[in-house]
């Protein structure tokens, strides 16, 4: 995929992301009730999922790095042990790497795609 082709479709992705958490919060961000609070967090967590994998499948390296800082507070918040030594190591093994590698890794170097492309 091209440059050009990729920053139209994350721009896309963008517009869509906010206009869905914008009618998400409308729709529920009324309710003080346990169902709609439910909801909302899930809801939240669904978007944070969507933009990991959507960084994955684009090599997005900053946007990965976000929804994961985002979505180890899932892990504590339920009590998952290994996830969150998983993750928590992943970004403390990110902030200590040399400037070349994370230039290649920003680069969308660290994904590996059938068609050859990052």
């Amino acid at each position: 995929m091209s440059l050009c082709i990729l920053n139209c479709y994350q721009n896309l992705v963008l517009v869509i992301r906010q206009n869905w958490t914008n009618r998400v919060e409308e729709i529920c961000g009324t309710g003080n009730d346990e169902v709609s609070k439910f909801w909302v967090q899930y809801l939240q967590y669904l978007d944070l999922y969507v933009g990991y994998y959507f960084s994955i499948r684009s090599g997005n390296w900053s946007l990965r790095n976000a929804c994961l800082k985002q979505i180890i507070n899932l892990f504590f918040s339920y009590s998952k042990p290994n996830y969150e030594k998983l993750c928590t190591e992943t970004l403390f093994d990110i902030l200590c790497l040399p400037e070349d590698i994370l230039t290649h890794f920003q680069n969308g170097e660290w994904t590996v795609s059938l068609k050859g492309f990052p």
